[in-house]
Formats: structure tokens, C-alpha cells, sequence
């Protein structure tokens, strides 16, 4: 979520006046830094709890707000205890995690009635449940599954009640998920999905009756302009990409196979437009990313010496989310696009001196030229984020 997101939602969390199923409201920080282990141990115990949400939803532990005031803001800027990301990363780095899955956990920090207030985002997750295989702080038990009902953590030294156990399970396995949810999941484990019959075809082993299917498409043979990163004389061979549960079709999409098929990799679906010129792109919440994914790890050794393979993220970029991608566009609009810049692509003979080769180069330049100000537009973001971090 955009740091705008947040401060929205956590506004909203502050005018409940208390708090809820996902949120947490601390006046002041954490004290890990001492001999004692007060600190630690709640910062801990709530992460974990946070991370073990059941519904769908970012932990928000939000540092600045006295509940007992009928939550006033509280200043945190000055507090001697106060943690950046970094450091919260390295606080979770060496905790003992059960397959070594942590909690992905940040802090943002926001300006609300002149004062300012942190909060520890912990990112929803279908790794559930979390949960130590040492004690730590020699209170945070080992094997217990904390989780948060309501407004209320599972208390230290017990474990979560059954039933909040069990669908902590089942959002780790999307069990209870509408099928397409499914499908995002079990394609995360590729290992898992097994090939029919040598062919480029697969069923997930644990539930076979989840299917990826492809078929060759003889009807088109046409370039689109990400098309041009492949050194091959021969075209872009073009394939439907099916994703089927029984016998019943749940999406579509198109692979393109470059490179004389040593290169296949699912399409990208996201498509902005400058004027008339389309520039393509991936976000990590489109399944279209996760069938990028799927064929990048199952075939990355036969795509290593694949010119394509290796440019391919120089023309077709990948955004966090639909909201860094909005902002993206916003900021890129304001800036100077293309420039003057050398085609470094290979274009068909077939489209050379023709208005159909001349659009395709267009796209092309106009897309790696986006892909490098997607870097620069995030050094800039991350800098403006450190500056906030030590003022």
C-alpha cells in the first residue's frame, strides 16, 4: 500500500477510538535495546500475532496513540527507542522460525496534527501460521501459534484455540479461497506441478484437479514490441496459456516463446498508453506475474543463455502493486520520456523502412526508457523515505 493508503487507513483505525482486528496502538515504542527483556518480547509476541492474521489484511501497529486518552496522538519523534525498517528487519533476522519464514515487517512513519507517529506494517501473508522452534526471551514458546481476535492478541504463554489454528492452516493452503485465489497460490510452489506426459502441461500434485494447459496458436505470427529483445531470425512463436479446474476454464492469457523457444514466458497484462504509444508491464498482484514466475524458475537454466531472457525486465518492468504503478505514471508524466537514445533491439527485415517497423522501435525505446526512470522514480522515493527517517 502507498504511504497515502496508509494514512487513510490508519486515520480511520484512530477515529474508532480503540482498537480492532488488525490494528494495535502502542504510546510509545518498544524498549529492545536494554538488559531487560520487557521490550523484546512484546515486540515479538505482537509481530507474530500481526503476521497470523486470519482475514486478509496488513498488521498495523501503530506507535503514537494513547488509548487511555481517549487516543491522542503522542509524539514520537524524539522517542529514544524509535526503530527504522532496517533495524527492524535485523531484530527479526535471527529469530528461529519454522522454515526459516519470518514476517515481513516495515515502518512507516506519518504526520497527523503536527506530531508525528510511527507504524510497524506487517505484511499479510499466505505463509501462516508463523511460529518459533526455540523460545525466545524465555517467553515468546516455541510451537505456540499466536493470532489476534478482535482486539486482542493470544495471550503469551498459550496457544491460539483450534479453530483459529486450523484457519490459519487453510489461508496458508487457500482452501476456503475461490479457485482463481488457489491457483496464485499453487503456483508460487513450482516444484510441485508435475509435467503430462513430457508436454508443456502440468497438474499441481497435491490437487490434481488444478491444470495448466498450453496450445500452440498458428493463426497469429505478429511482433508486439517486446518482441524485438530476442536475437533469433525466427518469430515470436505465440501459445494460449489455460488454467483449468476439473474440466472447467478459470483464465486464459497468451505466452510468447522468443529465441527459437528457448525463451516462453506469459505475457505482460497491464498496459498504460503515452499518447498513442502502449508500454507494457507486470505487477506482483496480477497472475500474469506469477506465470512469469512459474516459467522463469522452471526452465532458468535453459533460458540463461537467452539474449531475450536476460533484457526482458529492461522492456517489460515489474511494479510492486497497482498503486506504485499509479503513482509511477503520475510522477513519469512530468518528466522528459524518451530523449535521444540508440534502438538496441533487432528488428525483422519484414518491418524495416515500413510504418509498422517504425512504430514497433518507437515502443521499444519508449519502454526501456520507462524501465530506467521506474529505477530513478524508486531511488528517489527511497531517498525522500530516509530523509523522513532521520529528521
Amino acid at each position: 500500500m502507498t504511504a497515502e493508503e496508509l494514512k487513510t487507513k490508519v486515520l480511520k483505525c484512530i477515529a474508532k477510538k480503540q482498537e480492532g482486528d488488525y490494528w494495535d496502538f502502542k504510546r510509545q515504542w518498544y524498549e529492545i535495546d536494554n538488559e531487560k527483556d520487557k521490550g523484546r518480547i512484546s515486540l515479538l509476541h505482537d509481530v507474530i500475532c500481526m503476521a497470523n492474521l486470519i482475514k486478509d489484511e496488513d498488521g498495523l501497529i501503530i506507535i503514537g496513540v494513547d488509548e487511555e486518552k481517549d487516543c491522542a496522538i503522542c509524539d514520537v519523534k524524539n522517542d529514544p527507542n524509535r526503530k527504522n525498517t532496517h533495524e527492524m528487519v535485523k531484530f527479526l533476522r535471527d529469530k528461529p522460525f519454522d522454515g526459516g519464514i519470518r514476517p515481513t515487517a516495515y515502518v512507516e512513519s506519518i504526520d497527523i496534527e503536527n506530531k508525528t507517529i510511527d507504524v510497524i506494517v506487517v505484511e499479510n501473508s499466505s505463509y501462516t501460521p508463523f511460529y518459533l522452534t526455540k523460545d525466545c526471551f524465555h517467553a515468546v514458546k516455541a510451537y505456540h501459534i499466536y493470532t489476534r481476535v478482535g482486539d486482542s492478541n493470544t495471550p503469551i504463554d498459550r496457544s491460539a484455540d483450534r479453530d483459529k489454528i486450523e484457519a490459519l492452516w487453510k489461508k496458508r493452503f487457500g482452501i476456503e479461497k475461490p479457485v482463481l485465489e488457489r491457483f496464485r497460490i499453487y503456483i508460487e510452489d513450482n516444484k510441485h506441478w508435475i509435467s503430462v506426459d513430457g508436454a508443456q502441461s502440468w497438474y499441481y500434485e497435491f490437487a490434481p484437479e488444478f491444470r495448466i494447459e498450453t496450445e500452440y496458436d498458428d493463426s497469429r505470427d505478429g511482433y508486439e514490441y517486446y518482441c524485438l529483445c530476442q536475437v533469433s531470425i525466427h518469430g515470436p512463436g505465440w501459445y494460449w496459456l489455460r488454467l483449468k479446474y476439473h474440466d472447467t476454464l478459470m483464465y486464459s492469457t497468451l505466452l510468447v516463446s522468443l529465441d527459437g523457444g528457448n525463451f516462453m514466458t506469459a505475457i505482460p497484462s497491464q498496459t498504460e498508453f503515452f499518447g498513442s504509444v502502449p508500454f507494457s508491464y507486470y505487477t506482483k498482484e496480477d497472475i500474469n506475474y506469477g506465470l512469469y514466475l512459474f516459467f522463469k524458475k522452471r526452465f532458468d537454466e535453459k533460458m540463461q543463455g537467452c539474449y531475450g531472457y536476460k533484457v526482458w525486465n529492461s522492456i517489460v518492468p515489474i511494479m510492486q502493486s497497482k498503486s506504485e504503478a499509479k503513482d509511477f505514471f503520475r510522477w513519469v508524466r512530468k518528466q522528459d520520456i524518451v530523449g535521444h537514445r540508440p534502438f538496441s533491439g533487432y528488428l525483422p527485415d519484414k518491418y524495416k523502412n515500413t510504418g509498422m517497423g517504425d512504430r514497433l522501435v518507437e515502443q521499444y525505446i519508449q519502454a526501456q526508457a520507462l524501465s530506467e526512470m521506474l529505477y530513478k522514480y524508486r531511488s528517489e522515493m527511497n531517498n525522500e523515505e530516509k530523509k523522513g527517517e532521520e529528521q
